[in-house]
């Protein structure tokens, strides 16, 4: 599957069926049959497509030339109480066709958007949707608001959440040693161990394994080198471990502060650490082809996190371990913030 821009020369006509079809199967069972005419006849024609075109940018999943769902992104709507800023993107519609759901295709659809960290997403979703609201939130999105709805008559239908997901504020650097207290303060949490390739250390231990990862000459071949996931304030959050194996294949593993989780805080983190390696590779000519991951197949979080980066799962576990890939070629690398040395 692939996800395309849609352009006006690929059948106008079709996206606006989809469009309809879509929004039919979806609301069909909830909203009065004379409302949903009327929403289908005067804001989803073909007219209003046409229209809609003008302004906003229509995203398309496609796989061999069947289209399963789209994205619909623009910069200007009715927010409800919600006061957009200048900058704000508006995800106005996501959907996908019913034979094609539950298979990732709308988190694909979202992440291809949201792959751009650098500016903030806003999104209405209706309020008894509580599939979508989960997907949004997994990908960091909060409710900031309400938009109330009214059906054709002028009554009161029901209600839109406005959720709004904030452009990255995380930074990348090496590791300091300054940075023990706060290093600790995850690095000795026993959940967040459990399913980790390194154990609890004490702040002796802690501090060497810092102070090596200062000064450490990175991207050597077979070994590791762990760079910092710091918030807003230089404060270290987590870390991200990297390391070239024979030259063509990268491996990374991340770990995040719990108080951190939930919040698209790793997901971000791991793509602006994919980005810079993706230009550190290609300056220092390195032949690497993927990057890969390995979890254990009861780390529920991170092979969702490393399926919404759009990695690919081999079939079977071994030693109760899945190993994920993604090809070089296949990234798509978007501004990073690392500080360098």
């Amino acid at each position: 599957m692939e996800i395309v821009e849609f352009h006006s020369d690929q059948d106008p006509g079709r996206l606006a069926s989809m469009i309809r079809d879509t929004f039919v199967a979806a609301y069909s069972i909830d909203m009065e049959p004379s409302h949903l005419t009327y929403h289908l006849q005067t804001q989803l024609s073909d007219q209003a497509v046409a229209d809609m075109l003008k302004t906003d940018t229509f995203y398309l999943a496609v796989r061999n030339e069947q289209w399963l769902g789209f994205m619909q992104i623009g910069w200007q709507a009715n927010c409800g109480d919600v006061d957009l800023a200048a900058d704000d993107v508006l995800i106005h519609r996501l959907y996908v066709v019913p034979s094609a759901q539950s298979q990732g295709i709308g988190a694909a659809l979202l992440q291809y958007v949201l792959n751009d960290t650098r500016v903030p997403h806003v999104l209405a979703v209706w309020y008894e949707n509580y599939g979508a609201q989960a997907l949004y939130q997994r990908f960091g999105f909060r409710q900031v608001g309400e938009r109330p709805e009214l059906d054709h008559q002028g009554e009161y239908s029901g209600k839109d959440l406005i959720l709004r997901r904030d452009p990255a504020t995380i930074t990348l650097r090496r590791l300091q040693s300054s940075d023990l207290t706060a290093f600790q303060a995850y690095r000795t949490d026993p959940q967040l161990s459990r399913y980790q390739g390194w154990d609890v250390q004490s702040d002796a231990e802690s501090l060497q394994f810092i102070t090596t990862m200062a000064s450490i000459e990175q991207w050597q071949s077979e070994v590791w080198f762990q760079i910092a996931i710091c918030d807003q304030q230089n404060t270290v959050i987590g870390d991200i471990g990297l390391c070239l194996h024979n030259n063509q294949s990268l491996e990374l593993g991340c770990t995040l502060h719990q108080k951190d989780h939930g919040k698209g805080v790793a997901h971000d983190a791991v793509y602006m650490a994919l980005s810079w390696a993706h230009n550190e590779v290609r300056e220092r000519g390195l032949p690497v082809s993927e990057f890969v991951a390995f979890t254990h197949e009861q780390n529920l979080a991170a092979i969702g996190l490393l399926r919404r980066l759009n990695f690919h799962r081999q079939e079977q576990p071994v030693d109760q371990e899945y190993r994920f890939y993604l090809p070089l070629g296949e990234f798509k690398p978007f501004a990073y913030n690392y500080q360098n040395d």
